[in-house]
């Protein structure tokens, strides 16, 4: 048994959250061919949600399963990066007595997130769509007055990403399904995961579910 912990949460109002969606849809992508794959993904909803989890780590660990960690790095200016979030929650895991893999977004070694690493893997026909908001972004940003407090906010990467796929026409029902938390990560129209930028997350996946 493979468990699987995403600091995502999953708001009462959706069905998945994005992260594990595309947990999902990457896992499926990844291990098609192995009929028997157990693994389990678990929104914890954060480092400081790990105590409430604990007992499926050792569950897991207990039954000679094998327990996967996935987190942000988040940027140095939230007061995270990769170096920091690493220490903290490998302190966290010996404060918990947790035994686990650790990951984070975007590719284990970089400052970043979940969204970072979903802007490098949209499909090149439609990157364009980013640069539209980036353009927006800009004049959001332009129209606050340097010498005065900010009446604006700038939109961040997660309004972008979200952007990116509310833009593509899509049937009523899949409009719903979007809204719910379904990102159609198994869309190559949308996402390329083959892309470089998911080498990392692959390589650390395919060495722990595939020993």
């Amino acid at each position: 048994m493979i468990r699987l912990y995403l600091e995502t949460s999953i708001s009462p109002k959706r069905v998945t959250s994005i992260e594990k969606s595309f947990l999902d849809a990457y896992l499926n992508h990844l291990f098609a061919d192995l009929k028997e794959l157990e693994c389990q993904v678990i929104p914890v909803g954060g480092k400081d949600k790990l105590h409430l989890v604990v007992n499926q780590y050792e569950e897991c660990a207990l039954s000679g399963g094998r327990n996967l960690t996935i987190f942000d790095a988040d940027e140095a200016v939230d007061g995270g990066g990769f170096e920091v979030r690493q220490k903290a929650l490998l302190e966290k895991f010996g404060e918990l007595g947790i035994t686990s893999e650790l990951f984070l977004f975007p590719n284990n070694k970089d400052d970043g997130d979940f969204e970072s690493l979903l802007e490098r893997i949209v499909n090149k026909d439609h990157s364009g769509l980013l640069t539209c908001f980036e353009r927006y972004e800009t004049c959001v940003k332009t129209r606050n007055k340097p010498e005065e407090a900010p009446i604006y906010k700038a939109p961040n990467r997660k309004a972008k990403m979200y952007s990116y796929v509310d833009a593509m026409v899509k049937s009523r029902s899949k409009d719903r399904a979007f809204k719910d938390g379904n990102w159609f990560f198994d869309n190559p129209e949308y996402w390329d995961l083959e892309a470089d930028a998911l080498i990392p997350l692959r390589s650390f996946l395919e060495k722990f579910i595939r020993m």
